[in-house]
């Protein structure tokens, strides 16, 4: 099995990018842009449920609304339909998560500028019309 690098990961995005895949692109690694930017809009509490392969991990990060409702790239819903909807996650707990601890995964992910960017502004366009 191949080894993905970080060269593949920006190669990914730019391609889910290019073929307006905004949903892949979201839950492909980009949902931190996506959670933090919904956060700075006041939409919820930002959040997040484990990676499956890296406890360690984040696996899918989001906002929990003050009607405690999830929010993220498909829209509102139950959390716990956002979860089994994800399929990795089925029941597992959620946990809270600080706008400095996502804005720290989202320098890791190491984006360029431009295309960090672009990813921000495909977020807030999916925001304004979900929201």
């Amino acid at each position: 099995m191949k080894e993905h690098t970080h060269d593949d990961f920006l190669a990914l995005i730019r391609e889910r990018i290019s073929k307006k895949q905004y949903d892949d692109l979201f839950s492909g690694g980009c949902c931190f842009h996506f959670a933090l930017r919904s956060f700075k809009r006041g939409i919820g509490s930002l959040a997040y449920v484990r990676a499956a392969r890296d406890p360690n991990k984040k696996g899918h990060v989001f906002v929990i609304t003050t009607d405690g409702r999830a929010f993220d790239r498909r829209g509102y819903r139950e959390i716990g339909a956002l979860k089994k909807e994800l399929c990795e996650w089925g029941d597992e707990s959620h946990f809270l998560a600080t706008e400095a601890e996502i804005e720290g995964d989202v320098v890791r992910c190491g984006l360029p500028t431009s295309l960090e960017n672009q990813v921000f502004a495909i977020a807030d366009e999916i925001i304004t019309e979900k929201a």
